[in-house]
């Protein structure tokens, strides 16, 4: 009993680094480091407001996430959607409420697909992202998506 107790011992002990490993392979970090870079850049360069961050994991290629977020007419907005690491293309679909009908305002996809959106009408808008494609044998992964337009106070 002695033996066994110990090979079991040893065979734990041995297979731990691999169920770390496994749960890093899940972090936000990544993400979140493109998120913070990308936030300097669009507003301390490209003199932009941020409306809407949203981050979140995604798995598998059927799997989609959707964010609703009502828009202004008077204002021109891109919204742009990155992945991590894992994420090697991206598919974004903007729908636009209209009565009881969606219509489709813009679609784009690629590792970091961006659109323009031109409001003919305040209202609510949704914005649907799936991944279209991953790296290597990875079939989850988190992106981040930004919804902007210029920052009246700085232009």
């Amino acid at each position: 009993m002695k033996k066994f107790t110990f090979v079991l011992f040893i065979v734990f002990f041995s297979l731990l680094p691999l169920v770390s490993f496994c749960q890093s392979e899940t972090t936000m970090k990544d993400i979140v480091d493109s998120i913070k870079s990308k936030v300097y850049y669009l507003e301390d360069v490209l003199d932009m407001e941020i409306v809407n961050i949203t981050a979140d994991l995604l798995v598998g290629t059927t799997n989609t996430k959707s964010i609703f977020r009502n828009l202004d007419k008077s204002w021109v907005y891109k919204f742009h959607a990155v992945g991590d690491r894992r994420i090697s293309e991206l598919e974004v679909v903007i729908y636009h409420k209209r009565g009881n009908k969606w219509e489709t305002v813009g679609e784009e996809s690629g590792k970091n697909p961006e659109i323009t959106i031109y409001p003919e009408e305040s209202g609510l808008y949704e914005f649907v992202i799936r991944v279209a494609g991953y790296n290597l044998e990875y079939s989850a992964g988190h992106f981040a998506t930004f919804l902007y337009h210029d920052d009246p106070l700085k232009k």
